[in-house]
């Protein structure tokens, strides 16, 4: 038995991250990263938030040996935006996210992915390890996209059952 998915965590990443560089100049990282620096000067970190189900699954049989699940899945991921560019960054990525230009962006990327919303961005400045302020905008981007599990079996689907009798004939009426 094969079983695919359409749509991985991965995929809304590197399709989010790809918008964010459109219309950033700085780096833009996936944490959380263990025993590693933060980067120097500003940037933006993506960090999964959470997913949740938003509807029942559909499910279709394309083939004999071929389900298809589809389960629609809201996903928020945290965009922390630091550096002395962060609140500038924070309040760009806000009002183009759920815009058409955004909605477009996500449309082209391939995958059946669509921006939500964006929480309200809060500065929520973080001390360095040289006991320094760093600031530090922090809002949520949801999203949701609609991932179709496929599985695939090695049967033909044909139920065979041994030994049937008439049972009218045998038992009579």
């Amino acid at each position: 038995m094969a079983i695919t998915a359409s749509i991985l965590e991965t995929d809304v990443f590197t399709v989010l991250r790809a918008y964010l560089l459109t219309l950033v100049s700085v780096p833009v990282i996936r944490t959380p990263v263990n025993r590693a620096a933060m980067p120097l000067g500003d940037f933006i970190a993506l960090s999964p938030a959470g997913m949740k189900r938003l509807g029942t699954n559909t499910d279709a049989y394309p083939t004999i040996t071929t389900e298809t699940i589809l389960q629609p899945t809201e996903i928020t991921v945290r965009v922390d935006c630091y550096g002395a560019s962060a609140c500038d960054s924070a309040q760009l990525i806000a009002a183009t996210f759920r815009d058409e230009f955004g909605v477009d962006a996500f449309i082209a990327s391939g995958f059946d992915i669509a921006p939500l919303y964006t929480t309200d961005a809060l500065q929520m400045p973080v001390v360095t390890g040289e006991d320094q302020y760093l600031e530090r905008w922090t809002f949520e981007a949801v999203m949701q996209f609609n991932p179709v599990t496929t599985v695939t079996s090695g049967s033909t689907g044909t139920p065979s059952v041994p030994n049937l009798i008439d049972v009218l004939t045998t038992y009579g009426a």
